[in-house]
């Protein structure tokens, strides 16, 4: 199957990456050219070109530490898979009994907010309108995950699934893989997939003979870290620089192209044919009292064993870092769970179960990375590469974020020179709430995480990190 020209050949950002690919450059006649041929001005489209990175592909190794039910059978072949049977469960019960089905497994978001599906999806049903969109976000773009990559690369007919049946749910006729653009392997197994969706009467018009209209598009993301927040992935999907918007208005309600959105995480829409074939009350018999299901996370580099892990929700951490990183407590001097946005949690507190809630209460987040960190390594050293990346990658629409990340690296770096100062760590809290209370988007809100978290568990690391 071709890619889509709507998104490869017509969407400016698809065009520009495609220069950028082909000739490692785009050039002021480019630009010239493309604004003649978009009808858009010129500095639109200069800004386009210097806001987005366009990576260039990028190879990945796998290593699966174990298997569950999502990562038990790939699903990049359709001859693989089961046929679509849960979507044809979802034929049989009707759109309204299959987000009753979903609303039982008390399934959540597994992007990081944890927002329960159900609840996201009938928003999105109630909603005015007839165009509306299913989106699956396949950002990954936490530094050393690739959990959703993998998922992508080789559960591809179960993502496709479960984006039927979240259209066939909310009345979508339309949706949309937001991958990047650098995860070429995992983008032509899901293009070899959609052909094979499309000629078995999977996709397209009048699906298994029901009347039912649904089509998948891939869009090939230009590498921005912002861009993982909805409203930012939608602009981006639109042809616009990627930043967030005020969300007065849910895009359940107004999203892409300012029309209903549901958009989920890679991984929560895989879980979503596993709900319809096992039922959702036998689903939510896993996990723990608010968090159903399992986890598909990376496991990375620090001192651990590094790959890809899927464990039932309410799994300890201490178990995840015994049994599949192959460390002992006695080697490792706390983790970090949840990317650059997520929190740092001693050893003492390894007990602490792999859950939304309870992670939330130790100031960290349900995420894509987990690292395990060794008991020579410094909290403050791992604390300011995290910021110096989030400093890089602020759009910078939110002073508070953009400037109190610079800020704050400043602090660190005074402080790794040897002149700390006694309230330095106080001001790094107090530029992190700052950002909390005043951003936008996740990115901004979300620094005090790995700040406030480093300096509570492992403040004798910044003491003693001073040369």
């Amino acid at each position: 199957m071709k890619r889509d020209k709507r998104f490869y050949q017509e969407n400016i950002i698809s065009t520009l990456y495609e220069l950028k690919r082909n000739n490692y450059k785009i050039t002021e006649e480019d630009i010239t050219k493309l604004s003649k041929q978009y009808n858009i001005p010129t500095e639109k489209i200069h800004q386009l070109a210097t806001f987005y990175i366009f990576p260039e592909e990028t190879e990945e190794n796998y290593n699966l530490l174990n298997k569950g039910p999502l990562t038990n059978k790939k699903s990049n072949l359709l001859k693989t898979y089961n046929n679509y049977e849960s979507f044809k469960k979802a034929l049989q019960k009707g759109p309204y009994l299959t987000l009753e089905e979903i609303e039982r497994s008390q399934l959540r978001g597994r992007g990081g907010a944890g927002y329960p599906a159900a609840r996201k999806w009938k928003s999105c049903r109630r909603a005015p309108g007839v165009e509306k969109y299913v989106l699956a976000n396949g950002h990954n773009g936490d530094p050393g995950s690739n959990s959703d990559r993998y998922l992508m690369k080789y559960h591809c007919h179960q993502l496709i699934e479960g984006m039927l049946i979240a259209g066939y749910a909310i009345g979508a006729n339309k949706g949309i893989i937001y991958a990047e653009g650098e995860f070429q392997d995992a983008i032509k197994n899901l293009e070899k997939a959609l052909k094979e969706a499309y000629n078995n009467n999977l996709l397209g018009k009048d699906i298994l003979y029901t009347g039912f209209d649904f089509d998948i598009k891939i869009f090939e993301a230009a590498g921005v870290y912002v861009c993982g927040e909805s409203t930012s992935l939608m602009r981006a999907i639109e042809g616009r620089v990627g930043e967030p918007r005020i969300k007065h208005i849910h895009t359940a309600e107004k999203g892409l192209f300012d029309k209903p959105t549901a958009l989920n995480n890679v991984e929560t829409l895989i879980n979503v044919p596993y709900v319809l074939e096992i039922g959702g009350n036998e689903y939510a018999r896993t996990g723990t009292e608010t968090s159903k299901g399992t986890k598909v996370f990376s496991l990375i580099k620090d001192v651990a064993e590094e790959g890809i892990v899927e464990v039932p929700m309410g799994t300890t951490l201490e178990t995840v870092v015994h049994d599949y990183g192959k460390k002992t407590l006695d080697k490792v001097k706390g983790i970090q769970f949840g990317g650059p946005l997520g929190g740092f949690l001693p050893k003492e507190l390894l007990s602490t179960p792999l859950c939304f809630d309870a992670l939330s209460k130790q100031g960290s987040m349900m995420g894509d990375a987990l690292m395990v960190i060794g008991e020579n390594s410094s909290i403050a050293e791992v604390t300011q590469y995290f910021t110096k990346f989030l400093e890089d990658e602020s759009c910078g629409k939110c002073v508070s974020c953009k400037e109190g990340l610079r800020r704050i690296n400043e602090i660190l770096t005074d402080i790794k020179k040897g002149n700390m100062q006694e309230k330095d760590l106080e001001l790094v809290l107090e530029l992190a709430e700052n950002a909390k209370e005043s951003s936008l988007c996740q990115l901004g809100q979300s620094i005090k995480n790995p700040v406030s978290s480093a300096i509570k568990h492992f403040r004798k690391d910044f003491e003693k990190w001073q040369k």
